[in-house]
C-alpha cells in the first residue's frame, strides 16, 4: 500500500488518519466518571446561567422538564449530540464554539497536574 500502513479497521497510519495504538490490556473508563466528562458539564452549567436562563425557563424553550435539565447538569442523564446542539442553540451559541471552548478548558487542566 503506497499511502501508509493499514492498522486499524482501515485507517491509515500515515497521511490524514492516525490510528492511535492501544495495547490490549488498555480500557477505556465510563467517560461520566473522568475529569473531562466534569468539564464538560460544568461547561454546560456555565453555558446556560451565561445566557442568564434557569433551568426552568431553558426546559420550557427545549420543551422538556425541568428535572430533565436538572439531571442532565449533574451527569444523571446523557445527551446525544443533537440534543446538545440544540440545547447550545437555545442558549445562544454554536457546538463547534462549545467544544473549542471545552478543548481550551481541557488543555488548561492538563497543563495544571
Amino acid at each position: 500500500m503506497t499511502a501508509g500502513t493499514l492498522v486499524h479497521f482501515g485507517l491509515f497510519q500515515d497521511g490524514l488518519y492516525h490510528a492511535r495504538r492501544v495495547s490490549a490490556t488498555m480500557r477505556m473508563e465510563k467517560s461520566i466518571y473522568t475529569d473531562e466528562y466534569a468539564a464538560f458539564l460544568g461547561l454546560l452549567r456555565e453555558t446556560r446561567k451565561a445566557a442568564s436562563l434557569t433551568q426552568v425557563q431553558l426546559a420550557k424553550r427545549i420543551r422538556q422538564s425541568q428535572s430533565f435539565v436538572a439531571k442532565v447538569e449533574v451527569g444523571q442523564r446523557r445527551l446525544d449530540v443533537i440534543q446538545l446542539r440544540t440545547i447550545l442553540h437555545v442558549l445562544g451559541t454554536t457546538l463547534p464554539a462549545f467544544v473549542s471552548d471545552l478543548e481550551g478548558r481541557l488543555k488548561d487542566n492538563r497543563k495544571r497536574r
